[in-house]
């Protein structure tokens, strides 16, 4: 059976294979890492990282998102310290950058910087992030989709009209559904692939959180002020940070609430209802398994034609 996935006007990076084994090496590494995946999604909703297109790879880039909380510096420094790591995100999302400062009054003792660098997929035209609640409270930046938006919007009990046509906008009043609580019951509502940073100005509480398997890659740092560091990849922060590390999947985190400054497991499967410690290395040779797939690209469109296991 081929499965077919629609894809959008293309936005990527075209890069000239040397060899058919860096085409391999190229899927092995995605393959590798979802092959579970894409066995529990019988290949229907697997976003694609890689097309194989006579003798190139087209690379698909996905947008970026940075945040700095509770930082010590003025808004001005701020502002240029946001954008001196968000630049560093920029290839991922070409489209539209986006910046936010939001200074210190009354109750919230300190400021914080939201930026997204946007790769425009959905709702090219207005779209555009850090996307804002109506009566500019609620602050998110995400990056991947959702895919059950509309089943969200259709079970609010109060009405939203959404102001863009963006997948991620639900997340606004998915939040006021939760009361402004940053509660593990938020992701749980979503199907996709997504991190996502969120902040509530009324009550100066950020919510961090990243999708069930980690399709979508984040990291979290610390500063030596105290300041918390969140993007999606390592080198947005690593020279900004005393200390950071993966975000884990399926965890959320927050300065708020029972289990402020603590990683909360909010993706919780029947068939793993625990974490468990990391399993040992293999003992036996030949243990991994290694995936290529072959992949057509026509009209828009492309076509699995098969996913092969490699010999190890």
């Amino acid at each position: 059976m081929i499965s077919t996935w629609n894809l959008p006007p293309p936005r990527a990076t075209i890069k000239m294979l040397k060899s058919i084994p860096e085409l391999c090496s190229i899927h092995c590494s995605f393959f590798e890492k979802h092959c579970a995946y894409l066995a529990s999604q019988s290949f229907r909703l697997l976003p694609l990282s890689t097309i194989w297109l006579n003798n190139y790879v087209l690379i698909k880039t996905m947008c970026g998102i940075f945040a700095i909380f509770s930082s010590s510096l003025e808004p001005t420094e701020l502002r240029k310290e946001l954008i001196k790591c968000s630049s560093k995100l920029r290839h991922r999302g070409p489209d539209w950058s986006g910046y936010l400062v939001v200074e210190k009054e009354g109750e919230r003792p300190l400021n914080h910087g939201i930026a997204h660098e946007r790769l425009a997929i959905m709702d090219p035209e207005s779209g555009e992030q850090p996307l804002v609640s109506p009566d500019g409270n609620i602050i998110v930046a995400a990056n991947g989709e959702i895919y059950n938006y509309k089943e969200i919007y259709a079970g609010l009990s109060a009405p939203y009209t959404p102001k863009t046509g963006s997948d991620c906008e639900v997340m606004l009043p998915l939040w006021a559904e939760m009361d402004g609580i940053p509660t593990p019951n938020l992701p749980n509502q979503l199907r996709g692939m997504f991190s996502v940073i969120m902040y509530d100005k009324t009550t100066d509480t950020y919510f961090i959180f990243r999708d069930h398997i980690g399709k979508t890659p984040l990291y979290i740092g610390w500063g030596n002020d105290g300041s918390v560091y969140v993007g999606s990849e390592m080198k947005s922060m690593v020279h900004e940070c005393n200390k950071f590390q993966n975000f884990p999947p399926g965890h959320c985190y927050s300065n708020k609430g029972p289990n402020a400054g603590q990683f909360v497991r909010w993706y919780k499967p029947n068939w793993a209802p625990e974490m468990k410690p990391g399993l040992p290395p293999p003992t036996e040779k030949y243990q991994a398994v290694r995936y290529t797939c072959l992949l057509y690209f026509l009209s828009g469109q492309v076509l699995l034609l098969g996913l092969y296991r490699l010999k190890s």
